[in-house]
């Protein structure tokens, strides 16, 4: 304990003028803060198995997505994802608590960061009057693309398994990422 808080202190000094060491608990003037929460939303996420929204023989198909994601570092991030499909009269509801690794470029940001996400959940799906819950694991990549300084542009590519279902591809080519 003793070695981190020198380690910590030793990083956290810096030289007055008259050459005296002061202990600074604030960032550096020209450090750059990293957002702490990222919001992931598309109202029409997926090109694929599900088309966005699509009426196909009568029926319509409606994917929706929400998902937030605490910055641990520029690497490093946990959080969950929330999907509703909705294919003719069944709904499905996934719930995927996920860690994001990120590979920011040479300035460090997330905002312009490649991404690996992955996670394991539950899909819970309706039919008439019953509830069925399976497990998914889900894995996607993909590229953020700065817009603004609270704003990306994210799209990506992801593989999904459901309990006792094939596997299944997706892209997500309008995707956004909203960091608070």
């Amino acid at each position: 304990m003793l070695a981190l808080l020198f380690l910590f202190a030793l990083n956290s000094t810096h030289a007055r003028a008259d050459g005296a060491k002061v202990l600074r608990l604030n960032p550096a003037p020209n450090a750059v803060a990293e957002p702490e929460h990222e919001l992931g939303l598309a109202a029409a996420p997926v090109a694929g198995p599900f088309g966005g929204m699509t009426i196909q023989g009568g029926q319509t198909t409606l994917v929706a997505s929400a998902s937030y994601a605490y910055t641990h570092d520029p690497q490093l991030q946990y959080g969950a994802s929330v999907y509703y499909i909705s294919v003719g009269g069944i709904q499905n509801v996934r719930v995927i608590p996920e860690i994001t690794v990120n590979f920011p470029g040479s300035d460090e940001s997330l905002r312009e960061a490649f991404f690996l996400k992955g996670g394991v959940g539950a899909l819970m799906a309706s039919v008439s009057s019953s509830t069925i819950v399976y497990s998914v694991f889900s894995l996607s990549a993909g590229k953020r693309f700065g817009i603004s300084e609270h704003v990306s542009f994210r799209p990506n590519v992801s593989v999904s398994k459901v309990e006792h279902s094939p596997q299944r591809w997706a892209i997500s080519p309008v995707e956004f990422s909203f960091f608070l």
